[in-house]
Order: structure tokens, then C-alpha cells, then sequence
């Protein structure tokens, strides 16, 4: 089994925002999709500030992405 995270370790899991759902409320909503170690698809709803990159209306989806 992999190294266990310390504290202020960082995390991230390669994701891909799919759409862009609303402004509202800020700083917006997005689709986003992952699959899981057995290869499962998953889909996530939340605000743009929980994945990484600049996510934005006019982004060209679908686009890569990481859960934070």
C-alpha cells in the first residue's frame, strides 16, 4: 500500500469539467466527472473553487480538471 498523507499534504484527483451549470451562486456551478479506481464512472456538482484550474462559462468544455 502507498505512503499515508501528513498534514499539509495535498491531494488531487484528475477529473474533467464537463459543463458549465450557473452563475449562481458565486463563483458558479460545474459538472464534473472522475472515475473511480475499478474504473466506475462518478459525476460531481460544486462550485468552480473546488477543482482546480480557471473554470469559466466561456471555457471550452469538456476540459481537464482535478478535485482538490
Amino acid at each position: 500500500m502507498g505512503t499515508n498523507l501528513g498534514e499539509g499534504d495535498g491531494c488531487e484527483l484528475p477529473a474533467t469539467a464537463v459543463c458549465w451549470l450557473t452563475h449562481d451562486p458565486f463563483p458558479g456551478i460545474i459538472l464534473v466527472e472522475f472515475a473511480d479506481v475499478y474504473d466506475r464512472p462518478h459525476q460531481l456538482v460544486g462550485k468552480t473553487a473546488y477543482f482546480g484550474g480557471d473554470l469559466q462559462p466561456t471555457s471550452p468544455y469538456p476540459c481537464p480538471t482535478n478535485i482538490q
